[in-house]
């Protein structure tokens, strides 16, 4: 059997591709004209690319706000009552004469935060004397600054002027711990009360009575007079307590342990726990009264002085006015209390929402700055292979083009508008698939100069013959990995869609643009950079030689002089396909070598496969940046250490009557990321007095329900945390008399009438917020009123374990969905028969990741399946041969099971980073073994002569490939965004096994 290769350079009927002497036509003309046609090359390249992104006005990134999958129910109700909210607002603002503002109070609105975290040093915990001091110091550094009253959230409650409030005081246990007074024989008096399991029973049964005079005639059936006596003087005593708790000492009020004992005895009553819960982690007990961790809270407020109010062009002012006073008077101490060596007793940490954006830019600045090392990284080692900085550049130039081609393509040829973030991976994938590519190319023309004479008798016959063989071999691998990207669009989520598809056409237009504009580089080279071959690094000037300017004879005439006039093929010179095509393929060719391989190859996959199997979806909220990093440290010890407390704003979960789920008709995102439905209202939905009635008693049972505090967090007052406008509503209709026999609003008035009720000002908001703006401010409408109809209503409740900024584990989240799910079911049988079926949604969509986190699990699973298909079909067609495909899918599938298993060892779980990843696995598994396969299926003679053959020919290349993708993923383990280190990670460590299988498992 013959070589595909030698064929290939016989003489050929001349057609519109090629000269009667089976040169190419297209390699005549470069060889003719190269400067040119380099210049034409890349000018086209830059017409396709760079000039159209730079004529394209608008952000060529798509806001990833809708990554979720649309037919699923979550994203319907999600997206029912959001698309619902925002057509009502638009139509009011159209119908409704604008009513001005009303200028809210100085300071009285939460405008931003500044978290102190506090992690213990020692076993003893945070609570001890030296370590409070030490936090009281830091806490205190910005609040005896005079201008802290300046920016600071006022506390109105019952004052009208400015001058009669005080800033609130920060939520810290400073207040407690440092409290005006302490009385020990006081505390200890109730302490001994407490620890009686009977009298706490009491105490919490009559407790919302006792306090808030909340469900009195069912709290005190069945209780003494002398319980209930001795019940009262226990929450009179405790009262008695916490009322100096204020933080005006300037030393620990009492002994910190007695302090520490009292508040965990505290923790078990629902009525106390607001006071004390934001402080103590959630392994503080009255059994193990130790905090190793600890938070306080300060909250600035607006609008400042010479403002009325706290959003538009008025936020990015005073956003401005207190960051600037922030970085000019105290950042400088704020970072110094953060280090290390302040405090023996303590770590501090800081999250300050002021400043959140400027830290991130210099994440990503410094992140940015170890992506462009990998760049220089695998510039310097084109460089260093090919003996050519002119080589290396132009190679880097088709390499980054190969970016924008694709984008040119997708937007402009497919139409496809979705082009979200996950699409800048694409950047390291192409450097280290596009490198393999140049490599592939250098060693074919490295190799075709000692090919003899058939090939070297001129420079068009010899790059022919280079383009030929390199050619195929690259289509081979770039066809492979393209296939294997597209298996991304099996996902239902829009933006592996989109990944999938660029990255395919970021393949293809750098393996194009290697056969155009690299290879009219090649010739350039050739005739103006090429050295003797004495040169160790070709292309520098000065090192062999003294004229730099042309060399004669050039490298084809040198080969042709040195080729053997039988027309044999000379000895390699390279030593690292020397290397391959004699010691390392004598290596694999002993059959105890062979033995040796197998045992340890198999002996690593045992336990890899049986760590794949043990991969599990993540039980802990995703992080964005490293652990080691302070941000993601504080915000790491925020959601994972302290429990949802009341002073924590929980998830407000939505349950909304008067639409209908939308439909997804039309809707494409990959062609139109904008258009995700139309808001579909229940036409015959009415808010009837019957309707208002049954919403009511909704609302009524909410509030005096006990079988809820688990899952809705309760508030100061411990009660609930929901918002329903029907009681205010309620209190509009009898003080204005609008009701009708039944108390309520006729349907034929209830337009009108909410006109009026929604400019009228809220009790439920102490800053002069109206109805209208205190009912729609979290996320949607709660009143659907869009200026001539009441198209919907919405009531809203704060979950206990869910918020708004974690990502939680699927299974966490979705305990609390079905529970949710459940409530609204109950509400369906108080009101479904008079107000229509009810929505519940959230608008935070935690409930649509959680779904999301199953999708991205599932299409892990599903996307490495059928790129081992795809790979194995592309193998099949390209070999010939069952045999060799089987075994190349077999090295693939090794690959995957190495990486998954040697990740499960290392603690990964199954995030959303990592099961995208995963999903895409095959397309990195596929280039090595392809190499490998495809030159051993076209080789010709004796197995062992076919297996030194391919290891002559790709040996060197694919190693090349191999070193240049472990380095250039080296930078990226030190980013401190976690996608990119991570990503470094499964890079570094899927090259690497698909190396090794490709050629110790598969050859």
């Amino acid at each position: 059997m013959e070589s595909l290769f030698s064929l290939s350079v016989q003489p050929a009927r001349k057609n519109l591709f090629r000269d009667d002497e089976g040169r190419l036509v297209f390699l005549n003309y470069v060889v003719r004209c190269p400067c040119i046609s380099l210049f034409l090359a890349i000018m086209i390249a830059l017409a396709v690319s760079i000039i159209p992104l730079a004529a394209f006005s608008e952000n060529p990134f798509t806001d990833d706000q809708a990554q979720y999958v649309l037919n699923d129910v979550r994203s319907i109700k999600y997206d029912t009552l959001r698309l619902a909210s925002e057509a009502v607002s638009a139509d009011r603002s159209k119908v409704m004469v604008e009513v001005e503002k009303t200028p809210l109070k100085t300071q009285s609105e939460s405008v931003g935060i500044f978290y102190w975290i506090y992690e213990a040093k020692t076993d003893q915990g945070i609570f001890t004397r030296d370590a409070m001091m030490d936090i009281h110091k830091a806490e205190t550094e910005i609040m005896k600054d005079p201008r802290y009253k300046d920016y600071c959230l006022r506390s109105y409650g019952n004052a009208t002027m400015y001058e009669q409030t005080e800033c609130a005081r920060p939520l810290s246990a400073t207040l407690i711990f440092f409290a005006e007074e302490w009385d020990s024989a006081l505390v200890k008096s109730v302490t001994d009360r407490l620890k009686q399991p009977g009298l706490a029973e009491l105490y919490k049964k009559l407790a919302p009575c006792l306090e808030f005079y909340s469900n009195c005639e069912t709290a005190r059936k069945g209780v003494s007079v002398a319980d209930y006596a001795e019940a009262q003087k226990l929450s009179d005593d405790i009262t008695g307590i916490m009322k100096w708790w204020n933080g005006k000492n300037t030393e620990v009020a009492g002994d910190a342990k007695e302090i520490a004992q009292f508040c965990a005895l505290l923790r078990q009553f629902p009525t106390r726990l607001p006071y004390i819960d934001f402080y103590f982690d959630g392994g503080f007990t009255s059994e193990n009264p130790i905090s190793m961790y600890s938070r306080s809270l300060y909250q600035w407020g607006g609008p400042l002085k010479g403002y009325t109010l706290v959003d538009g062009e008025q936020k990015d002012k005073q956003d401005q006015e207190l960051k600037k006073w922030i970085v000019d008077n105290h950042l400088n101490e704020i970072n110094k209390a953060a280090s290390s060596s302040y405090s023996n007793h303590v770590n501090l940490f800081y999250f300050m929402s002021a400043l959140i954006f400027d830290v991130f830019t210099r994440i990503l600045a410094a992140d940015a700055m170890n992506a462009l090392m990998s760049l220089l990284m695998v510039f310097f080692y084109v460089w260093y292979m090919t003996g050519s900085g002119f080589l290396a550049m132009i190679g880097m130039i088709e390499i980054i083009l190969s970016l924008p081609t694709a984008w040119f393509f997708v937007r402009f040829i497919f139409q496809i508008k979705y082009f979200g973030g996950l699409n800048m991976l694409c950047i390291f994938i192409v450097c280290a698939i596009g490198a393999d590519d140049i490599f592939v190319f250098m060693d074919a023309y490295n190799q075709s100069k000692v090919k003899g004479k058939h090939v070297n008798k001129d420079l068009a016959t010899r790059m022919s013959w280079v383009y030929r063989k390199s050619g195929l071999s690259m289509f081979l691998t770039s066809a492979t990995t393209c296939a294997a990207f597209l298996c991304c669009l099996s996902s239902p989520i829009a933006g592996t869609q989109s990944f999938g598809i660029f990255a395919a056409l970021v393949i293809l237009a750098d393996y194009l643009y290697v056969m155009s504009i690299f290879c009219t580089a090649v010739v350039v080279y050739h005739d103006y950079f090429e050295k003797p071959p004495l040169c160790r690094l070709a292309g520098c000037c000065g090192c062999c030689v003294k004229d730099c300017s042309r060399i004669r004879p050039r490298s084809t005439e040198l080969a042709l002089q040195n080729s053997h006039e039988d027309g044999r093929e000379s000895e390699a010179e390279d030593k690292i396909t020397v290397f391959f095509s004699t010691t390392f393929s004598n290596f694999i060719l002993d059959y105890r070598s062979r033995i040796g391989i197998a045992i340890v190859l198999i002996g690593w996959l045992i336990p890899a496969l049986i760590y794949t199997t043990k991969l599990k979806p993540t039980t802990r909220t995703e992080q964005f940046l490293k652990d080691s990093h302070p941000l993601q440290r504080s915000l790491s010890i925020l959601a994972d250490q302290f429990p949802t407390s009341s002073q924590d704003r929980g998830l407000d979960v939505f349950y909304v009557w008067g639409l209908e789920d939308l439909s997804r008709k039309g809707v494409n995102q990959l062609l139109d990321d904008k258009f995700l439905g139309e808001a579909t209202f229940n036409s015959s939905w009415k808010f009837s007095p019957a309707c208002q009635q049954k919403i009511f008693e909704v609302c009524l049972h909410i509030y005096s329900s006990q079988d809820l505090n688990e899952l809705i967090k309760l508030k100061d007052d411990a009660t609930l945390s929901h918002r329903c406008f029907l009681s205010e509503w309620k209190e509009a209709v009898d003080k204005e008399s609008w009701g009708n026999s039944q108390g309520w609003v006729d349907t034929e008035q209830v337009d009108k009438k909410m006109q009026q009720f929604l400019s009228m000002s809220t009790r439920q908001s102490t800053s002069n917020q109206l109805m209208l703006d205190y009912y729609n401010e979290l996320g949607a409408d709660q009143i659907g009123f869009d200026g001539r109809q009441l198209r919907f209503i919405a009531i809203s409740v704060e979950a206990k374990h869910l918020d708004q900024w974690s990502n939680p584990s699927e299974s966490f989240t979705r305990s609390y969905y079905d529970q949710f799910s459940r409530l609204g079911d109950e509400f369906n049988k108080i009101a479904e028969a008079e107000c229509g079926e009810v929505t519940m949604t959230d608008m935070d969509k935690r409930f649509i990741l959680m779904n999301n986190q199953k999708i991205y699990r599932t299409s892990a699973i599903q996307g490495a399946g059928i790129g081992i298909a795809i790979a194995f079909g592309v193998l099949l067609l390209a070999t010939r041969s069952l045999l060799i495909s089987f075994f190349s899918s077999l090295s693939i599938l090794a690959t995957m099971l190495s990486v998954i298993g040697l990740t499960t060892m290392m603690g990964w779980e199954l995030g959303t980073i990592e099961a995208i990843l995963f999903s895409i696995l095959a397309g990195f598994s596929v280039d090595y073994v392809v190499h490998l396969a495809h030159s051993y299926a076209t080789c010709c003679g004796t197995r062992e002569e076919r297996l030194r053959k391919a290891f002559t020919e790709m040996g060197s290349p694919v190693f090349s490939g191999m070193v240049t993708s472990v380095m250039a993923s080296i930078p990226l383990f030190q980013c401190q965004v976690v996608f990119f280190s991570v990503f470094g990670t499964f890079l570094c460590f899927t090259i690497l096994f698909s190396w090794i299988f490709a050629n110790f498992g598969f050859m």
